[in-house]
This record gives structure tokens, C-alpha cells and sequence, in this order.
């Protein structure tokens, strides 16, 4: 039983890495495209911050998932 949850415990470590790397890169790539089309600080950090928010984590984690599984 403990092998079953020293996997479960890494898998979820993934997913948290995995989401908080989507989450950094496109909170990047969209407050960069902000400022590129004139946007102020704050109104590329608000553009960026409603990028992570409409993120769908769905993929991220069945991607994690089929990879913990060993697909």
C-alpha cells in the first residue's frame, strides 16, 4: 500500500508543477502581447491574471496522469 501512495503523492507534485508552469507561461505570453498593444502595467497584469484564470488545467492533468501511468 505504501509504493500505491509514494506514486499518488508524486503524481499530485507533478500536477502542481505542471499547473504552476502553465500557469507562469501564460501569464507571460499574455501580459507581454498587453504591452506590445499599448496596454499599461496594470492593464497587462490584468490581462495576464485573467489568463490564468480562464486556463483550462483539464489537459495539464490528464497529460500528468497518462504519464503517471506510464503513457
Amino acid at each position: 500500500m505504501l509504493p500505491a501512495l509514494i506514486d499518488e503523492q508524486a503524481l499530485r507534485r507533478s500536477i502542481a508543477r505542471a499547473v504552476r508552469n502553465a500557469c507562469v507561461r501564460v501569464a507571460q505570453e499574455q501580459g507581454e502581447a498587453a504591452r506590445m498593444d499599448g496596454l499599461c502595467w496594470e492593464g497587462a497584469w490584468e490581462v495576464a491574471l485573467t489568463a490564468i484564470a480562464a486556463l483550462d488545467v483539464e489537459p495539464i492533468v490528464s497529460s500528468c496522469e497518462r504519464k503517471g501511468q506510464g503513457g
